[in-house]
């Protein structure tokens, strides 16, 4: 099964984990597949997040699992923005702190689904958890507290504020800032998207996206534009005041064959260009027509 897609802002290439250890590395303009490799992660443990790091020079992958463990791999991409045939080599392993894991130190209620750390900045951190809750953090307040504050363990709660409008488990959060206004969009396996001012203790907009359950959620990071997929094999394309602009239920390249239980989405943070993964490891490719020239 396709657990998570990574495109690379610069470069054609796209990144293709499943939901154990095995990573592959495809020119997506192409679709060719170039390098294929494992993680190197025990059995019994998983992938749960991945990111390209110093994209615009010499590009980096970092893959973090389950078990605590995290890996960066070099030489996925070449300096000169070609993709490397050749598996990429391991350039730093360790596992992290449990002094340091959000989820560790900051809650114990219910399990965490889905973290954002981009947006207003790096010390805020919005947490979805599998009761529909959303968590803000603002990892400054982890310093000594003074005399009189609430505390937890000698130092301030850095939690600063509590979302509970959704009703099931957090598919995914994401910072906008379309516009000049910066907001937090969230989205739950029941199929609702909300958008989100840090300041207000109500969603200030709530979109009925799909009545099938959720299982994947994109909000472009350029465009207000968000794509949402689910198990009953379909993703819809939706502006984020809720307006539907297309249902792709069908391969193109395969006419009558239908695309596979969704899995995950992910759009090119500079393109129009939206990856899906499923759960019959097949990965796809959408963008807009080219329109035609007079």
């Amino acid at each position: 099964m396709t657990s998570m897609l990574k495109f690379h802002s610069y470069e054609n290439a796209l990144v293709v984990c499943d939901n154990e250890d095995h990573i592959s590395v495809w020119d997506y303009e192409k679709g060719n597949r170039r390098a294929s490799f494992t993680n190197g992660n025990p059995d019994g443990s998983r992938m749960t997040t991945s990111l390209w790091i110093n994209e615009s020079s010499s590009s980096l992958f970092f893959v973090g699992c389950d078990d605590g463990s995290a890996r960066i791999w070099k030489g996925m991409v070449q300096d000169n923005g070609e993709i490397a045939k050749q598996p990429p080599s391991l350039a730093s392993s360790f596992f992290a702190a449990p002094d340091y894991i959000i989820a560790t130190a900051w809650d114990e209620d219910n399990p965490m689904t889905h973290t954002a750390y981009r947006g207003m900045g790096p010390d805020i951190i919005v947490a979805g958890h599998s009761d529909g809750t959303l968590k803000i953090f603002d990892i400054r307040m982890k310093r000594p507290a003074v005399s009189g504050e609430r505390t937890r363990g000698g130092r301030r709660n850095p939690m600063v504020s509590t979302f509970s409008e959704h009703g099931s488990w957090i598919v995914d959060t994401s910072f906008t800032s379309y516009g000049g206004k910066y907001e937090v969009v969230s989205g739950s396996v029941a199929g609702d998207i909300r958008a989100w001012d840090l300041r207000s203790p109500h969603s200030l907009r709530a979109i009925e996206a799909q009545r099938s359950p959720m299982t994947a959620l994109s909000v472009h990071k350029k465009i207000p534009i968000a794509a949402t997929g689910s198990h009953a094999q379909f993703i819809k394309i939706l502006t984020l005041e809720g307006e539907a602009l297309q249902v792709a239920r069908f391969h193109e390249e395969l006419p009558g064959h239908r695309i596979g239980p969704v899995s995950c989405l992910e759009f090119h943070k500079q393109k129009l260009v939206l990856a899906a993964g499923s759960t019959n490891s097949y990965v796809s490719i959408y963008q807009p027509r080219q329109p035609l020239i007079r």
